[in-house]
């Protein structure tokens, strides 16, 4: 599905952490090689065979799996590894030099991927690739397609997808229950679109692939799709890294980047749903949500937008909601809504990318103080993160103050932060956003004991002096 050529853009980067660089030669060399890989009698046969017997998921299934068994063959000819992270690190050096600035050469790498997705859908679908669209008309089907799969319907079905008879089921025949409904779900989109069938169904999600660069098209799809899995309680990046054979990440030792430290401690804290923007110095931050199973991105056109909704997230749920913004305009743009969420009086935490350190307070393009900026808006706590270690400390800080006096908090991180490793001392970990949540919540008072005390404050009576302290 599209989600794998998501998962090998965004869960890859946690398969390796060694960029690799490929010349236009080597990525057109590898590309024909791949392309002949896939002409060979033995890849026809498993598309073929797809083709006849199988439905429209199987069909897909095989034609990706075919493509990476072709390019994991290919790749120790052009200097990678023949596994995950070769296969991630080959990816990302292939996008690289398909967003050339040279017209030529973008046209010659988008030239033999059509060829590859000919030989795919010719042999798996019986068509060819269909003309590409335009981004706007990607933007369309994609938002069309998170709306569906964030339907209240679906996504109790997927939930309830363990229960009753459901819970015979094997761990890889419930995966290819709840695949088979995202699917239907995405068939129906594509074929209000005007892709029907099929073929249609296929001809959609290559449509959709060469938009991959667009982050309302790639990002927005991943994070819903991924939701719905973390539904039926499926980790989607750790199925996708036993299929690709990656090693599992354990606790052990684990480092982790500062970026998908916030996103756990979000999660820790009760947040489920991050609203926001894209832009540059917000890239680390943005994968690190879209990649958590427990978190959905959602992606607005305007940063307004995000802390509006983050507030009204915040009141309806009577939780810490959460909304995310890039630097300069982006930051400037959530004032409204973390204002709204301020004078109302409910948790809310507006995490903010700015430049990288080096960059910041000598006037570089989009720079500006927000610490400033929200303290002047009326936020006690904004605070600017200088160092990684210094990360941990803040999140927990400014989870604490918005749960416990019910405002509204801001963490900006520069860029360069966002994508730093993280270990941090232990004694700094001790009280985390989880367990500030849970001591905040333990503080609450009994209901009655408050509607008493709401009462007596209403009539206008003085409390009576206990005995003991008459005497």
């Amino acid at each position: 599905m599209f989600r794998r050529a998501l998962l090998l853009r965004h869960s890859g980067r946690l398969l390796s952490s060694e960029a690799r660089a490929l010349t236009l030669e080597q990525a057109m060399t590898s590309s024909h090689l791949i392309l002949s890989e896939l002409e060979s009698p033995q890849m026809v046969q498993a598309m073929q065979g797809a083709a006849s017997q199988g439905d429209r998921l199987q069909k897909w299934q095989t034609a990706n799996a075919v493509l990476i068994q072709a390019t994991l063959r290919t790749l120790p000819q052009v200097g990678f590894s023949a596994d995950a992270a070769g296969l991630h690190a080959y990816t990302e050096a292939f996008a690289a030099q398909a967003r050339s600035p040279q017209p030529e050469v973008r046209s010659a790498l988008a030239g033999v991927n059509v060829s590859k997705w000919r030989t795919l859908l010719r042999h798996a679908f019986g068509c060819d690739p269909a003309p590409p669209i335009e981004r706007s008309a990607a933007r369309a089907l994609a938002i069309d397609m998170v709306d569906a799969l964030q339907d209240e319907a679906l996504l109790a079905e997927v939930a309830g997808s363990r229960e009753g008879l459901g819970s015979r089921l094997s761990d890889q025949e419930h995966q290819l229950l709840v695949a088979r409904a995202v699917v239907n779900v995405q068939a129906e989109v594509m074929a209000k679109h005007g892709f029907e069938g099929d073929a249609g169904f296929a001809q959609a999600q290559v449509c959709l692939m060469e938009h991959a660069h667009d982050a309302v098209v790639t990002a927005s799809v991943a994070a819903a799709t991924t939701s719905l899995y973390a539904r039926a309680g499926i980790n989607l990046q750790e199925t996708f890294r036993q299929a690709t054979g990656a090693p599992p990440r354990t606790a052990s030792g684990m480092k982790v980047t500062a970026s998908e430290f916030i996103a756990q401690s979000l999660v820790d804290a009760g947040v489920r749903t991050v609203y926001g923007g894209h832009g540059g110095a917000l890239v680390p931050l943005v994968n690190a949500v879209v990649d958590h199973p427990e978190l959905l991105w959602v992606c607005t056109r305007n940063e307004a937008n995000a802390s509006l909704m983050a507030a009204a997230d915040a009141k309806l749920r009577l939780g810490l909601a959460a909304c995310i913004a890039t630097s300069g305009p982006g930051a400037s743009n959530l004032v409204t809504g973390l204002l709204d969420a301020h004078l109302d009086r409910v948790p809310l935490i507006a995490i903010t990318g700015t430049k990288p350190r080096s960059d910041l307070a000598h006037s570089e393009f989009q720079d500006i103080d927000q610490s400033r900026l929200f303290a002047a808006g009326g936020l006690s706590y904004s605070v600017t993160v200088s160092d990684p270690l210094q990360l941990v400390a803040v999140m927990r800080d400014a989870v604490a103050t918005a749960l416990t006096h019910h405002c509204c908090v801001h963490v900006g991180v520069p860029v360069d932060i966002q994508g730093a490793l993280l270990s941090a001392p232990e004694h700094l970990c001790s009280a985390n956003p989880a367990e500030m949540k849970r001591r905040v919540e333990a503080q609450i008072g009994d209901p009655d004991d408050i509607a008493g005390i709401a009462e007596l404050l209403a009539s206008g009576k003085e409390r009576e002096p206990s005995s003991s302290r008459s005497a």
